[in-house]
């Protein structure tokens, strides 16, 4: 036998049958509606309290990104408040740190601060380029489709984009990317012994190719008819672009270009 209030309640419902009808009406509209307007994902993203600071450094071995970049995040985001653990990471021209924040705190205050640290920081070597600062998100995967065959690197490559390509477009998908392929790279090997020959030294090479491949803006031209963009279009991106860099200019007007002192 069932005392107290729920014993009340129920002996209500039995004596009122319209009442209790209608309030199991109503839980099943409220469970229909909710069944068909709830958002559903198979594979959800799951935010996680981890800051990501990668940097890229070009050329650089390991070691180097450790010494120029990595170090120099970790001294100056130490004393943040908030910071639970940082995990640094050095590969060839890149470097990461994850920084992990303390439940208590708001992630994306303690992400402020460590933006306002690193940018402030004016020692970073020449070569690497601006901080990109991201919250770590945790994804899974949920299909993996491998290709393989009798092909070259760069054709199988290529292929794997254009599958990636075409399950982008298929609906209801994303996101895809391409895994275990290697970034393309152009490789300027130069000669100590060129190098004498032509009384050079290896920094002026890399400041010729620096300066010599890239895309510069100069401003607008404000006319009657319309204002007229300026700019420079000289990024390399293959081999024989990089060939025609232009290393020395002599006195007497030739010029000594890359591929003349580099493979």
């Amino acid at each position: 036998m069932i005392k107290g209030p729920y014993a009340a309640m129920i002996d209500w419902f039995a004596r009122n049958s319209v009442a209790a009808n209608l309030l199991m009406v109503i839980l099943l509209s409220g469970g229909l509606y909710t069944a068909f307007t709830i958002k559903k994902e198979v594979q959800p993203a799951v935010e996680v309290d981890v800051i990501t600071v990668g940097m890229p450094f070009l050329g650089a071995t390991p070691e180097d990104v450790e010494e120029g970049i990595l170090i120099k995040i970790e001294e100056a985001v130490q004393d943040i408040e908030g910071i639970k653990e940082m995990i640094s990471t050095a590969v060839r021209g890149y470097g990461s740190v994850d920084i992990e924040v303390e439940s208590e705190y708001e992630v994306l205050d303690v992400l402020d601060q460590v933006k306002n640290r690193v940018d402030a920081i004016s020692t970073f070597p020449d070569n690497t380029e601006k901080p990109v600062y991201s919250r770590a998100q945790f994804q899974q995967q949920v299909l993996l489709i491998t290709v393989s065959g009798g092909v070259d690197e760069r054709t199988m490559k290529e292929f794997a984009k254009q599958i990636r390509n075409e399950v982008v477009a298929i609906p209801g998908v994303t996101r895809a990317e391409v895994i275990g392929g290697r970034p393309y790279e152009i490789s300027i090997e130069v000669s100590e012994f060129t190098l004498q020959g032509y009384g050079l030294t290896l920094s002026e090479v890399a400041q010729a190719v620096r300066m010599g491949s890239l895309d510069l803006p100069a401003g607008f031209i404000r006319s009657d008819a319309g204002d007229i963009q300026v700019r420079t279009k000289g990024q390399a991106y293959v081999g024989t672009d990089f060939e025609d860099i232009v290393v020395r200019t002599n006195a007497d007007g030739t010029r000594l270009l890359l591929q003349d002192v580099a493979d």
